[in-house]
């Protein structure tokens, strides 16, 4: 089974290998190394991409806990008035007893 592919990996495993191998040999750099300035440039590039994202997930974590603590107030608000304010209109047992009349009264008809 082939591992899954991902849309933004340029250098794949063993790559590095035979992008060394294909390289001309005569190089112009006494170390030899500059078959991975490709794929060094390809890091740099990820790894800022990579920075803009974190910094990006960084900034909305932020505006969620804000939001969140914000919501958590007025849900809070919301609950210390259900508790605080009186409801003279809310059904009481002589409500339901003058329903339970009314209903009576309805199916005798």
């Amino acid at each position: 089974m082939a591992p899954p592919h991902h849309p933004l990996r340029r250098i794949s495993t063993g790559s590095l290998s035979s992008l060394a191998r294909s390289t001309d040999k005569n190089t112009s750099s006494p170390s030899g190394l500059e078959f991975l300035q490709p794929a060094m440039t390809d890091l740099a590039d990820e790894a800022a991409t990579l920075s803009a994202n974190t910094s990006q997930m960084t900034t909305l974590h932020e505006a969620l806990g804000t939001f969140n603590e914000a919501f958590a107030a007025y849900l809070y608000a919301l609950k210390m008035n259900a508790f605080c304010v009186e409801w003279p209109e809310a059904p009481n047992e002589l409500s339901f007893s003058r329903a339970e009349s009314l209903q009576s009264k309805i199916t005798v008809f």
